[in-house]
Protein backbone atom coordinates (compact mmCIF):
# COMPACT_ATOMS: atom_id res chain seq x y z
CA UNK A 1 0.00 0.00 0.00
CA UNK A 2 1.36 3.38 -0.97
CA UNK A 3 0.93 6.59 0.97
CA UNK A 4 -0.26 9.07 -1.66
CA UNK A 5 -2.66 11.96 -1.81
CA UNK A 6 -5.04 12.34 -4.75
CA UNK A 7 -3.95 15.01 -7.21
CA UNK A 8 -7.54 16.06 -7.87
CA UNK A 9 -10.60 16.08 -5.67
CA UNK A 10 -13.80 17.96 -6.44
CA UNK A 11 -17.45 17.33 -5.76
CA UNK A 12 -19.12 14.77 -7.99
CA UNK A 13 -20.19 16.24 -11.31
CA UNK A 14 -18.07 19.40 -11.05
CA UNK A 15 -15.52 18.93 -13.82
CA UNK A 16 -15.48 22.23 -15.67
CA UNK A 17 -12.44 22.44 -17.92
CA UNK A 18 -11.52 18.78 -17.50
CA UNK A 19 -11.78 16.15 -20.23
CA UNK A 20 -14.13 13.27 -19.39
CA UNK A 21 -14.52 10.26 -21.62
CA UNK A 22 -16.80 7.67 -20.02
CA UNK A 23 -14.08 5.48 -18.53
CA UNK A 24 -11.49 8.05 -17.53
CA UNK A 25 -10.85 11.72 -16.83
CA UNK A 26 -7.54 13.35 -17.71
CA UNK A 27 -6.45 16.19 -15.41
CA UNK A 28 -2.93 17.59 -15.09
CA UNK A 29 -1.34 14.46 -16.62
CA UNK A 30 -3.13 12.11 -14.18
CA UNK A 31 -5.76 9.60 -15.32
CA UNK A 32 -8.91 9.01 -13.33
CA UNK A 33 -10.59 5.71 -14.20
CA UNK A 34 -14.34 5.40 -13.67
CA UNK A 35 -15.37 2.08 -12.15
CA UNK A 36 -18.53 0.53 -13.58
CA UNK A 37 -19.90 -2.99 -13.27
CA UNK A 38 -18.04 -4.94 -15.99
CA UNK A 39 -20.76 -7.36 -17.17
CA UNK A 40 -24.09 -6.60 -18.80
CA UNK A 41 -26.77 -9.26 -19.16
CA UNK A 42 -30.41 -9.81 -18.23
CA UNK A 43 -29.60 -10.93 -14.67
CA UNK A 44 -27.45 -7.91 -13.87
CA UNK A 45 -29.54 -4.89 -14.75
CA UNK A 46 -29.71 -3.86 -11.09
CA UNK A 47 -27.69 -4.89 -8.07
CA UNK A 48 -26.74 -3.77 -4.57
CA UNK A 49 -23.17 -2.93 -3.59
CA UNK A 50 -22.90 -5.13 -0.51
CA UNK A 51 -19.33 -4.24 0.49
CA UNK A 52 -16.37 -2.09 -0.50
CA UNK A 53 -13.13 -3.99 0.17
CA UNK A 54 -11.10 -0.77 -0.11
CA UNK A 55 -11.71 2.66 1.37
CA UNK A 56 -11.09 6.09 -0.12
CA UNK A 57 -7.37 6.83 -0.03
CA UNK A 58 -6.28 3.18 -0.20
CA UNK A 59 -4.09 1.77 -2.96
CA UNK A 60 -5.45 -1.11 -5.06
CA UNK A 61 -3.76 -3.40 -7.56
CA UNK A 62 -5.40 -4.57 -10.80
CA UNK A 63 -7.17 -7.87 -10.11
CA UNK A 64 -7.50 -7.29 -6.37
CA UNK A 65 -11.09 -7.43 -5.04
CA UNK A 66 -12.53 -3.91 -4.98
CA UNK A 67 -16.20 -4.44 -4.11
CA UNK A 68 -18.91 -7.09 -3.73
CA UNK A 69 -22.38 -7.02 -5.24
CA UNK A 70 -25.57 -9.00 -4.86
CA UNK A 71 -29.05 -9.24 -6.32
CA UNK A 72 -31.87 -11.79 -6.25
CA UNK A 73 -29.84 -14.25 -8.36
CA UNK A 74 -26.25 -14.12 -7.10
CA UNK A 75 -23.49 -12.63 -4.95
CA UNK A 76 -20.05 -11.93 -6.37
CA UNK A 77 -16.76 -10.15 -5.70
CA UNK A 78 -15.57 -7.78 -8.41
CA UNK A 79 -11.84 -7.23 -9.04
CA UNK A 80 -10.38 -3.84 -9.84
CA UNK A 81 -9.75 -3.34 -13.55
CA UNK A 82 -6.98 -0.82 -12.73
CA UNK A 83 -4.07 -0.23 -10.38
CA UNK A 84 -4.21 3.05 -8.50
CA UNK A 85 -5.54 5.08 -5.61
CA UNK A 86 -9.26 4.86 -4.80
CA UNK A 87 -10.23 8.54 -4.66
CA UNK A 88 -14.04 8.56 -4.81
CA UNK A 89 -16.95 6.23 -4.10
CA UNK A 90 -20.28 7.28 -5.59
CA UNK A 91 -22.45 4.28 -4.59
CA UNK A 92 -22.17 3.31 -0.94
CA UNK A 93 -22.63 -0.04 0.72
CA UNK A 94 -26.21 -1.36 0.63
CA UNK A 95 -27.13 1.10 -2.13
CA UNK A 96 -28.65 -0.04 -5.43
CA UNK A 97 -27.06 0.63 -8.81
CA UNK A 98 -27.51 -0.37 -12.44
CA UNK A 99 -24.99 -1.87 -14.83
CA UNK A 100 -24.06 1.51 -16.38
CA UNK A 101 -23.67 3.45 -13.10
CA UNK A 102 -20.26 4.89 -12.23
CA UNK A 103 -19.58 3.34 -8.83
CA UNK A 104 -16.20 4.82 -7.97
CA UNK A 105 -13.10 6.50 -9.38
CA UNK A 106 -9.46 5.38 -9.24
CA UNK A 107 -6.50 7.67 -9.84
CA UNK A 108 -3.91 5.87 -11.93
CA UNK A 109 -1.37 6.46 -14.66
Amino acid sequence: QRDRQPAFKEKQGNYRGHHLDGKYAFVNEVFFHNIVFPIENELVKEFTVSRWHKRIGEWIEKGETLYSIENAYFEMEIPSPYTGLLIEIFVGENQKASADTVLARIEGA
